[in-house]
């Protein structure tokens, strides 16, 4: 008897030995019936935390950049207050530029170097 386990909108047989759990509705940890391996693998974990990480990034970053020009708009012409919502800008874009670098890299590892 087979429990059908929901990934990514599409059910994954599990053997009745599988104990299924899951993280976030995306990682499923039980054996596929019909090639006998790991349908949720840590690769996947891996996958699904780090989207996940990069969609929070994503939120802050967006947040702080409102955030720098609310204090470049009501700098009211302080040249510290401007200065300070530039550096916050600026900040907020270089660290969604790392995240977004750090996400190619764990992706590029988990599609080319672990699947092999």
């Amino acid at each position: 008897m087979n429990n059908g386990i929901f990934a990514s909108g599409t059910p994954v047989p599990c053997e009745p030995t599988g104990k299924p759990s899951s993280l976030v509705g995306a990682v499923v940890d039980c054996v596929d019936a019909n090639s006998g391996s790991n349908a949720g693998s840590a690769g996947d974990m891996v996958k699904t935390i780090s989207g996940i990480l990069i969609w929070a990034v994503g939120l802050i970053a967006v947040i702080m950049i409102i955030i720098g020009g609310i204090k470049i708009v009501t700098s009211a012409g302080d040249a510290g207050k401007v200065k300070s919502g530039r550096s916050t800008i600026m900040y907020a874009v270089i660290g969604l530029v790392l995240a977004l670098l750090a996400y190619a890299i764990v992706d590029f590892v988990m599609s080319n170097i672990l699947d092999s």
